[in-house]
């Protein structure tokens, strides 16, 4: 017995397995059999993010697992939603049980500790689906947290649908690091004596971020960049500005801020890069003014998700 990381060249043999319950179960609620070309697709689409097991007996595959993503949104970003299929004639060899065990062990090293699994449950069990696929993963450990009623519809027949859950890891305050992957280039302009920034760094640095610190006062940018960044943050002007009152007093102005035109305001920004808002998060797509945690952490997150589809 084997287990392995599948290949796109796997996806003959899989769709071959896969067929059986499209066509004749209630297992899978797909109606039409997948192309070839497609399921390579599925299988190339979910290793550039998660894993995908098979298992061999004597060179040939009798099943597959893999994950994939629970939800699409950044706070879901330790969780994700399971899939098992084993050939119809190697079922109660064991073969099941150890590809979820070695899924598991597999997302546990990229930080996911939540496991769901969706599961048609029948109304009444009949020839094309039983309890079985509940009554295993109730073996592996999964409880069932949720039913939906008569939301599949498949040869002329309703069937119910269940969510179960398998908590394999403890909390962790650190992001999903995707195999293989890492953030885009990211910059965060800081002044070093200013508390919020100390206390953005070190978020950053708890949570494993890699990034590139400016010291604003010594490097702040100029008045074309911060357009540029004015541009890409899609906030307002005023945002951009640290509230601090003491710097403008001792600057003497003869304008006040709100009295200003936007050229007024750009080019006081770039006279000294104190006046500018502080810490300043620059990703690859997004721009955020000062420190706010739940904000900071859905675009990083974001930024992961999208260098992984852009493999």
């Amino acid at each position: 017995m084997v287990i392995r990381s599948a290949v796109t060249e796997d996806a003959g043999r899989l769709l071959e397995i896969y067929a059986y319950y499209v066509e004749h179960t209630a297992i899978s609620y797909e109606y039409v059999v997948p192309s070839l070309e497609e399921f390579q697709q599925r299988i190339h689409n979910t290793l550039e993010k998660y894993p995908y097991l098979v298992i061999e007996e004597d060179g040939v595959i009798k099943g597959y697992t893999y994950a994939a993503a629970f939800i699409q949104r950044a706070a879901y970003g330790h969780c994700c939603e399971v899939t098992i299929y084993l050939d119809r004639d190697s079922k109660r060899n064991g073969y099941g049980r150890a590809l979820y065990e070695e899924l598991e062990a597999e997302l546990q090293k990229i930080g996911i500790t939540n496991l769901y699994a969706c599961v048609g449950d029948p109304i009444v069990e009949d020839e094309y689906l039983t309890k079985n696929s509940e009554h295993f993963h109730q073996h592996m450990g999964y409880t069932k947290v949720g039913e939906f009623h008569k939301c599949g519809y498949k040869f002329g027949r309703f069937y119910n649908m269940i969510w179960m859950e398998k908590i394999i890891g403890k909390e962790t305050n650190k992001f999903v690091s995707y195999k293989n992957k890492e953030i885009s280039k990211m910059k965060v302009y800081c002044y070093f004596k200013c508390t919020t920034c100390k206390k953005a760094l070190k978020w950053l640095e708890d949570h494993e971020v890699t990034y590139e610190v400016i010291d604003i006062k010594e490097n702040h940018p100029d008045e074309k960049t911060l357009r540029q960044l004015h541009k890409k943050s899609g906030l307002p002007l005023k945002r951009f500005f640290n509230t601090s009152g003491m710097l403008y007093r001792e600057m003497g102005l003869s304008k006040k801020l709100p009295d200003m035109s936007e050229d007024e305001m750009y080019e006081l920004l770039a006279s000294d890069g104190m006046l500018v808002k502080r810490p300043l998060l620059i990703t690859e797509n997004q721009v955020f003014t000062g420190f706010k945690e739940a904000e900071w952490k859905e675009a990083i997150e974001g930024e992961m998700r999208q260098n992984v589809e852009k493999g």
